[in-house]
């Protein structure tokens, strides 16, 4: 192998135990124990700090250094490259004394000591979760960082089967919580299963898979998981209550959050900030329920924290009540919050529905003010503003402000462009502000695509959503139901307005897209039966028999 070939090796042979390991090295172990008498990585290699010793993944993960038996920590160990010289590229085992070599004898590890480092991978996962930004191109359980802690437990479990050693509940439990802190929700399902398999269920770890489905849509399964923790006996504490109601806060679904509050209360647990936080998030799009949370919180003499006060402000941005989130920004700072550039964004938000351009203008003023830095998001949001005002001309301003202060626009920033100009009608500008995102390599969202056909709607104007229909599966975003159903009502007014229309009986437009939704996998819905009813006599007749005779025709 050629030795330039050779600098891209990021593999070592390991000095291990009393026998030479087969597999490369993939980490370097710095041995806390003082007088330990293992070697420093050679000279040779880029990363070699004295006292380092190179270890492949299974010997790494018996925890132990193989000189002196000290304890590995997960966080000790660090991935390193290899430069060898030489022009073959070989390489050479580390020279390690012949005595010690004979007299160190493997030691594996317990069971209790893998689920310890099983819980530091998934302490490890929610670290870099919180410091991973949201990215819509690629999930976060996607994002690299995340995907070699994942291997690094799947390389822990598999040192774990070879050492003869069997998952137990805190494995199943711990294991479910990396992936569920990873947002990997269908390892999450898996791992869960296994876990009932096995019979090694626990209220830790069910407690995991329901945390696994506190995502937006996710209720009923979690929902689902939190039953069979009651069938398997294991006991709901209040943790199990407060992640469901979290489950709740992320679908905005205020209804099931509040009664899991009330068999929280009659299990007899008592809520915390953090339950109540959550009941105010759940109410996002209820100002007066998330109020009333607000005071039984007060009620219950407990104090705010920044995610509360956070909570209320976007109920009331929501609402579009400027009142109200003046009283709860003021509310927060007296319960010593400080105010971040999300708070600040949800302030300037307040003002979108609206479209009050001059208050958040106003209040991104005084964020800039406060010494707070904005980002794209607060950008966007004044945007946004605008956009629903239909000020096209502020809007290419705090566009140009946006890239001026080093920020690159998102697809959140190009949706809000594309509003403001779906407000004024002008499909022409959509278009360029559509254009202009996938020439930069950013993937429109869905909900951006569905603005765009919804504005054909009205016009019947059929080529121009076909257009943007196109667009869509250009840009690899698979068209769902609601897109669908947005060509079923464009194709209803294009053909009425070009006389074609048959009473009582979907238009031939209608007919053309209804027959490309299976083709797509897309399912039906009620709303696409009821569109293409509505031209019927007895449209009210919405049972399942009548609407499949009526399709039949089709």
């Amino acid at each position: 192998m050629p030795a330039d070939e050779a600098s891209s090796i990021t593999s070592l042979p390991p000095a291990c135990f009393n026998w030479w390991c087969r597999q490369h090295a993939e980490y370097t172990f710095e041995c806390s124990r003082t007088g330990c008498s293992g070697p420093p990585i050679p000279p040779n290699v880029e990363v070699s700090p004295n006292k380092r010793i190179a270890l492949c993944g299974p010997c790494a993960c018996r925890g132990e250094c193989p000189f002196c038996s000290a304890r590995v920590q997960i966080e000790d160990l660090h991935s390193i490259t290899v430069s060898v010289t030489g022009s073959d590229g070989s390489f050479s085992l580390l020279d390690v004394p012949a005595a010690l070599e004979n007299s160190v004898q493997p030691n594996h590890q317990t069971l209790e000591q893998f689920n310890q480092q099983f819980q530091q991978l998934a302490n490890k996962v929610q670290t870099t979760m919180r410091k991973t930004p949201k990215d819509f191109d690629i999930s976060r359980c996607d994002r690299p960082e995340i995907v070699k802690l994942v291997e690094e437990a799947q390389d822990l479990l598999n040192c774990l089967k070879n050492a003869g050693l069997r998952p137990d509940r805190d494995t199943y439990r711990w294991l479910i919580s990396l992936f569920a802190r990873a947002e990997h929700q269908d390892k999450v399902e898996q791992w869960a299963h296994r876990m009932e398999l096995s019979g090694n269920y626990s209220t830790g770890g069910y407690n995991a898979a329901i945390f696994g489905n506190a995502v937006p849509g996710g209720v009923h399964r979690a929902d689902m998981w939190f039953n069979c923790m009651q069938q398997n006996d294991c006991v709901p504490d209040a943790k199990s209550y407060n992640i469901l109601i979290q489950a709740c806060a992320r679908s905005k679904d205020s209804t099931h959050a509040n009664l899991y509050f009330e068999r929280m209360q009659l299990a007899h647990f008592t809520p915390d900030v953090f339950t109540f936080s959550h009941l105010i998030r759940a109410c996002a799009d209820s100002l007066q329920k998330a109020e009333g949370f607000w005071k039984d919180m007060q009620q219950a003499d407990i104090k705010p924290i920044d995610f509360t006060c956070k909570a209320m402000l976007k109920a009331c941005a929501n609402a579009g009540n400027i009142d109200k989130a003046l009283h709860f920004f003021e509310e927060g700072i007296k319960a010593g919050c400080v105010p971040d550039v999300l708070t600040f964004t949800t302030m300037i938000s307040v003002f979108k529905k609206e479209g009050n351009v001059a208050g958040a203008e106003e209040w991104f003023s005084k964020m800039e003010a406060a010494g707070v830095e904005p980002d794209v998001a607060a950008f966007t949001c004044v945007i946004r503003v605008c956009g629903t005002a239909g000020d096209e001309l502020n809007a290419g301003k705090w566009l140009a402000k946006l890239k001026a202060a080093g920020c690159q626009p998102n697809q959140l920033t190009y949706h809000a462009l594309i509003i403001c100009a779906l407000t004024q009608k002008d499909f022409a500008k959509a278009d360029m502000w559509l254009k202009h995102m996938l020439d930069l390599g950013l993937t429109p969202l869905l909900k951006t695509f569905h603005k765009l056909l919804e504005a054909c709607e009205p016009a019947g104007d059929l080529p121009q959503a076909e257009k943007f229909f196109n667009a869509m599966k250009k840009a690899a975003v698979p068209p769902d139901v609601n897109a669908f159903n947005s060509m079923l009502k464009t194709s209803a007014q294009f053909d009425s307005s070009q006389g074609r229309q048959m009473s009582g009986q979907p238009s031939e437009e209608q007919k053309k897209w209804f027959l490309k939704m299976s083709p797509s996998g897309v399912p039906p819905n009620a709303a696409t039966y009821d569109i293409l009813t509505r031209a019927q006599p007895n449209a009210a007749t919405h049972d399942i028999l009548t609407r499949s005779a009526f399709l039949a025709q089709l």
